[in-house]
């Protein structure tokens, strides 16, 4: 497949799971943040984007989470293919939210020296076992 032949914008179909999604980006997306989360300690993978200029980290994920992503039902068939799919990043969410709400706007090392920073790894440990760890 050439470049030209690669479909773009709201066409990009990704076959996944037995059914078709009409954003894989975002599902990619999703998977690496997952990766990051899972981490014991995702700092150092935060490091290496952060030296080069680009955006990384807490700050990010709250983007991508919060503000980028609209996580709710209606990305049925566009990020996810279910329920399941959905109350997994639903949980990372509260889990987040629950640290904002705690410490407020702070940086990476508040967020992963925080005593509820275990839930929010483990809840995408869980995401990660659900959508079959794969990116």
């Amino acid at each position: 497949m050439t470049v030209a032949d690669e479909p773009s914008g709201r066409d990009i179909l990704l076959m996944l799971g037995g059914g078709f999604l009409q954003l894989p980006q975002i599902r990619r997306d999703l998977m690496l943040f997952l990766s990051e989360l899972a981490a014991e300690d995702p700092r150092p993978i935060w490091k290496e984007p952060s030296a080069q200029g680009r955006a990384s980290g807490t700050d990010e994920l709250f983007h991508f989470f919060f503000d980028d992503c609209d996580f709710e039902e209606r990305m049925f068939g566009t990020c996810f293919f279910d329920t399941s799919g959905l109350a997994a990043v639903r949980s990372i969410m509260d889990a987040l939210g629950a640290i904002l709400e705690d410490i407020g706007d702070q940086g990476d090392s508040q967020f992963v020296h925080h005593p509820l920073w275990s839930s929010v790894r483990q809840a995408a440990r869980d995401a990660l076992s659900l959508f079959g760890g794969a990116i």
